[in-house]
């Protein structure tokens, strides 16, 4: 199926990522009958992770995520649509909307960390210990230079342009 790739490195790193997303879209295809989208379903963990911190409101998952608010808004709208979210009015500004999972978001954000759950722990059953370490440097470099170029393009769209010099 990936005889695009080669035997590099950089080419077998493409090819992991690419598969992790088709699995993931699959399974989501799958086990949700066709109804979630793969950024659907990473809203709704983000939406499960930022309720501990009281901070999910469409504004503050644009910010966290450096999108427009419509674009959440969007999505927003089709989780509502699709039964996976709910708004609920804050009690203390009845301008803001707070986002909840509903039963059926909770239920479906369950069954996704399992099925990574379930990938983690068939793919670490498969390595030694010292592969397991040296992934996870891996990883740690890898997270880092994510990070750096996430501060470089943030940087970037700081400075003027010759479009938005006039």
């Amino acid at each position: 199926m990936f005889k695009i790739f080669g035997d590099n490195f950089q080419d077998s790193f493409l090819k992991f990522y690419f598969q992790a997303y088709l699995l993931i879209e699959r399974s989501l295809r799958i086990r949700s009958q066709n109804s979630l989208t793969i950024r659907e379903m990473l809203l709704l963990g983000l939406l499960d992770r930022m309720k501990k911190n009281n901070d999910h409101t469409v504004m503050n998952i644009a910010k966290y995520l450096q999108v427009s608010p419509p674009v959440i808004s969007n999505s927003v709208k089709s989780l509502i649509r699709k039964g996976y979210l709910k708004k609920v009015l804050n009690t203390n500004d009845n301008r803001v909307y707070f986002l909840e999972l509903t039963e059926q978001g909770k239920l479906s954000n369950q069954r996704s960390f399992q099925f990574g759950d379930h990938l983690v722990k068939k793919s670490i059953g498969k390595l030694s210990l010292f592969d397991v370490r040296a992934m996870m440097k891996a990883f740690r470099v890898v997270e880092t230079v994510i990070d750096e170029e996430n501060k470089t393009l943030d940087t970037e769209e700081k400075l003027p342009t010759k479009a938005n010099l006039k």
